[in-house]
């Protein structure tokens, strides 16, 4: 269960985000640590994220929903 993790809240990734460095988010916790910052980096390893958009992961999103339905 760990894979469908928010590393920032802990809890289950919210409309999954995947970043390219394959850390996983919720989207509203990532749309909140981005507005806090000047330059786009994942929070998990820094790396950047210059021309990352902000879009969910459907197929993350698809398996926790398979997994766990309700």
């Amino acid at each position: 269960m760990q894979v469908f993790r928010c590393i920032i809240c802990q809890g289950l990734a919210v409309s999954p985000v995947t970043t390219p460095c394959l850390h996983n988010f919720c989207f509203s916790c990532m749309k909140r640590a981005f507005k806090t910052t000047v330059s786009k980096s994942c929070p998990y390893c820094r790396q950047k994220l210059t021309d990352f958009e902000l879009t969910t992961n459907e197929q993350l999103m698809t398996a926790l929903r398979t997994i766990l339905p309700g």
